[in-house]
C-alpha cells in the first residue's frame, strides 16, 4: 500500500492523525517550561493545550530568550536599567550577573 493510498483511508488517516496529536501532547508535557504538576503556571486553564499554546517553549528556549533579554537590557544606559530593576526585578541587576 503507498502512502497515498494510506492516507485516501479515512481510518488511517484519523489513526495518524491521533498519533500526531498523542506525540504532541507527550511532547508537550515533558518539555514545556510552564508545566507544573501537570497544570499550566502561566495560564489559568486546566488542561494544557498541546503545542497549539502561544506560551509553549522548553526550558532550554526560555532561557536563551532571557539571556537575549539580559543582553539587550545590559546594553542600555545606566539610567533605564536602574528603571527596569526597579519596575520588574525587585531593585536587583541579575543581567550584570549572568554571562552572555
Amino acid at each position: 500500500m503507498s502512502d497515498r493510498q494510506a492516507y485516501s483511508d479515512p481510518t488511517a488517516a484519523k489513526a495518524v492523525g491521533n498519533g500526531i496529536k498523542e506525540l504532541k501532547k507527550k511532547k508537550t508535557i515533558n518539555s514545556c517550561f510552564a508545566l507544573r504538576k501537570g497544570k499550566c503556571s502561566v495560564l489559568n486553564v486546566r488542561k494544557c493545550d498541546d503545542l497549539s499554546c502561544s506560551f509553549y517553549k522548553t526550558k532550554q528556549q526560555l532561557q536563551q530568550e532571557k539571556k537575549l533579554t539580559f543582553k539587550r537590557i545590559k546594553s542600555l544606559d545606566k539610567g533605564t536599567q536602574m528603571h527596569i530593576a526597579e519596575s520588574y526585578y525587585d531593585n536587583k541587576m541579575p543581567w550584570l550577573k549572568e554571562e552572555i
